[in-house]
């Protein structure tokens, strides 16, 4: 409080660039009601004791994230012996634990036989509101896993800043749309590379994301 609100943001911008600024306005609110209002020894005490505990609480349960993610991935590995079709994590792209979590929620690829069937059974296929002679806007249906969709949206979401795989043409979407349409067309694009990927069995290739088979053609 003494160092000012400016200072106390700007330090832990360094430490977590992402963080929000109305996350940081509330820490240090409440940093100077706690200052205004001096505690007695003893409620000092007794906070410490409760910060001390959801600390602990806090490191067990990121232990026990941490274990759950090593689980996943190993058995992810295990289902790419039964199924060698299923991708490698791609550095830059998707890591084990997110394509885990993604086939936990779709089940075997090899169920769908076209991207259109994976598409309705994600929520993301596209249908267009009718009514006599009423025409609405396109949208995605939503009436497939909800789970999945969150699941996409957590993966590509950290692919969309400028210098990332999606960057360019994320924001090339938003101006066109809102921030959420785009990220439900980017999950859309990165369902459709995922299937794609396991069809053909070659891997995340940064080079063909973006670039139809025609010029792939050429370029051969």
């Amino acid at each position: 409080v003494r160092s000012g609100r400016h200072r106390f943001k700007r330090v832990m911008k360094n430490h977590v660039s992402r963080i929000r600024n109305a996350t940081l306005d509330e820490i240090f609110d409440s940093a100077q009601a706690t200052v205004l209002n001096k505690q007695s020894p003893r409620k000092i005490e007794i906070m410490e004791i409760e910060l001390i505990h959801c600390w602990q609480d806090l490191m067990l349960f990121l232990k026990r994230k941490d274990q759950a993610e090593t689980a996943m991935e190993k058995l992810y590995n295990e289902a790419r012996c039964l199924d060698p079709k299923l991708p490698e994590p791609a550095k830059g792209i998707i890591t084990a634990f997110h394509l885990a979590r993604i086939i936990a929620e779709t089940g075997p690829l090899s169920d769908f036989k076209h991207r259109r069937k994976l598409m309705r059974y994600a929520g993301l296929n596209l249908i267009e509101r009718k009514s006599g002679d009423y025409t609405g806007k396109t949208k995605i249906s939503k009436k497939g896993r909800r789970l999945l969709r969150k699941v996409l949206g957590q993966v590509v979401f950290p692919l969309t800043p400028k210098n990332k795989l999606y960057g360019p043409y994320y924001h090339k979407k938003k101006e066109s749309m809102p921030g959420t349409k785009a990220m439900t067309v980017i999950s859309r694009h990165f369902l459709k590379l995922l299937f794609g990927v396991y069809k053909s069995g070659r891997g995340f290739e940064k080079s063909r994301i973006f670039t139809c088979e025609s010029q792939i053609d050429l370029a051969a």
